[in-house]
């Protein structure tokens, strides 16, 4: 009996020994679970501030993400008498458009089924009226109401 006694003594013993050792080792150690979410937050926040400007690796531009606004390349200059504009003209969603840009306006044009070389818009330049765009080799022609508006030559 005293056997058993002692055994269960010893056991006892070991048991509160290693209960207590562990007790005063978790109140030594910081709490991992509040330093790790502080490290995220703080991450976060650091990753918020760089997120406001960035570069993508296929295209660079800018953003406004409530509307996600992209910001393209002004395009070619082209020299319409002792006026600059520019003219940028790429494939979008597999269509081909071009931008003009006049005194920092930037107008949409889309292509003319008809005519690869021809552009169109209902806003142009002049009073919001359509538009038309004519690339021809280094020319460019902004036509209005069967009006020439500018003949541009593409600069080198």
């Amino acid at each position: 009996m005293k056997k058993i006694l002692l055994a269960s003594l010893i056991a006892t013993l070991t048991l509160t020994a290693c209960e207590k050792q562990s007790q005063q080792t978790a109140a030594e150690q910081p709490q991992p679970a509040q330093t790790a979410v502080a490290a995220e937050t703080h991450d976060a926040m650091e990753d918020s501030a760089d997120h406001q400007d960035h570069d993508h690796d296929e295209h660079d531009h800018e953003h406004d993400h409530a509307g996600h606004m992209h910001s393209h390349d002004e395009g070619d200059a082209y020299q319409c008498g002792s006026k600059t504009i520019h003219i940028a003209v790429h494939d979008y969603e597999g269509e081909t458009e071009a931008h003009l840009t006049d005194d920092s306006i930037v107008y949409d044009l889309n292509q003319d089924p008809d005519n690869p070389a021809r552009f169109t818009t209902d806003n142009g330049i002049e009073n919001n009226q359509p538009m038309a765009l004519t690339i021809d080799g280094n020319n460019a022609r902004v036509t209005s109401n069967n009006r020439v508006l500018l003949d541009c030559t593409k600069q080198s």
